[in-house]
């Protein structure tokens, strides 16, 4: 989903963000979920 919300045109600038910010912070947990095993 990450390299199709990066290659929307310009209008579309809050999707692609929301979906980078949504990827970065499913990172984050799953990170701290494997940390705290």
């Amino acid at each position: 989903m990450l390299p199709l919300a990066l290659a929307l045109p310009d209008r579309f600038a809050v999707a692609a963000a929301a979906v980078v910010t949504q990827t970065l912070v499913e990172v984050v947990g799953m990170l701290v979920y494997m940390g705290c095993r």
